[in-house]
């Protein structure tokens, strides 16, 4: 199976999924993860926007890859707290976080990275800065950019993107 390796637009990882599209159709995202564990994935969510209100307070909702990577440590802990709570709360609510739900986001994220090194995909490479969504009436040829801290701008297409969205021309996309 061939796969392609592409850099999300939305966040700083890798989209990796088979080339041809009937092998695409046996990836069942949707039935075969979304379908299967719909709670658990929404308590995932949940943990990912208070990681994100708590590491990178007022920013968009991102994986900041560099401030924790030491997934298997993570994992244990949480692990041999499972069934209980962890003492910090859910933002805006008094409700406390499953310590099974942040095991579950830490594997996640290590498999995400293991799939990744395997792919060749190198998310420090490509962390020297950022996605950027373009105004509406910019002259680029594409509604995302990724900008580099050097100041190169690449339209996505280049970095191998296929989605449609991030190619309509400036202006075309509501």
């Amino acid at each position: 199976m061939s796969e392609n390796v592409i850099h999300s637009p939305h966040q700083n990882v890798a989209i990796i999924m088979p080339e041809d599209a009937s092998e695409r159709k046996r990836v069942p995202i949707g039935t075969g993860l979304l379908d299967y564990f719909p709670a658990a994935c929404a308590y995932v969510a949940r943990i990912s926007l208070a990681g994100n209100e708590q590491h990178n307070p007022g920013e968009p909702l991102h994986w900041a890859r560099g401030k924790s990577s030491d997934h298997w440590d993570c994992i244990c802990r949480h692990g041999m707290q499972r069934g209980t709570f962890d003492v910090d709360v859910f933002p805006g609510t008094n409700e406390r976080i499953r310590h099974t739900g942040k095991l579950a986001w830490r594997a996640l994220a290590m498999l995400q990275e293991e799939l990744e090194a395997a792919a060749g995909f190198d998310p420090l490479a490509t962390d020297a800065g950022e996605v950027v969504k373009l105004p509406k009436k910019s002259e680029a040829p594409c509604d995302y950019i990724y900008r580099h801290l050097d100041g190169d701008e690449r339209c996505l297409r280049e970095l191998g993107h296929a989605g449609p969205h991030v190619f309509a021309r400036a202006g075309e996309v509501e």
